[in-house]
C-alpha cells in the first residue's frame, strides 16, 4: 500500500472549537488515522448519504484512501476474516442527472466492486448494505 506516514496521506484534522479539544482530540486523531490504515481487513464498506461535494477535498482524500486500501485486498480471501462485500454507496437520487452526478463524484471507485443504491436509506436498502 505504501508509506502511511507520508505527508500526502495526511489530511488535516478539523476539531470543533472548544476549550476541551485537548482532551478529546487525541482519540479522534487515532480513529481517523487508523481507519484508512486498517480498511484492508474489513469485510464490508458503505457510504450513506454523502454526495462528496467538490468543496470538501479532504473528505475525498480520506474516502479515496479508505476505498483504495479496502479494494486492494478484494480478490485475496486471506486478507479479511470474512469474504469481502462489494462497496455500497447509498444516496437518494431520483433523476438520471442526479445519479450521474453522484457516480461522477465517486468515479475513483472501481465499478467492478461498487454498487450505487439510489433509493435512499430505508428499510429495503439497509439489508443491501450487508449483502
Amino acid at each position: 500500500y505504501g508509506n502511511l506516514n507520508a505527508w500526502h496521506h495526511a489530511a488535516p484534522l478539523i476539531l470543533a472549537p472548544s476549550a476541551v479539544k485537548l482532551l478529546y482530540g487525541a482519540p479522534i486523531r487515532e480513529f481517523w488515522r487508523g481507519m484508512p490504515r486498517d480498511a484492508w481487513a474489513w469485510s464490508g464498506l458503505g457510504v450513506v448519504g454523502y454526495s462528496l461535494p467538490p468543496a470538501d477535498p479532504y473528505a475525498r482524500q480520506v474516502l479515496w484512501t479508505i476505498t483504495s486500501t479496502y479494494s486492494s485486498t478484494f480478490d485475496d480471501p486471506g486478507w479479511s476474516l470474512r469474504p469481502k462485500r462489494r462497496i455500497k454507496v447509498v444516496d437518494y437520487r431520483t433523476t438520471l442527472v442526479g445519479a450521474d452526478a453522484l457516480k461522477s463524484a465517486y468515479r475513483f471507485l472501481d465499478p467492478r466492486l461498487t454498487d450505487f443504491l439510489l433509493d435512499g436509506f430505508n428499510d429495503s436498502t439497509a439489508p443491501d448494505l450487508l449483502a
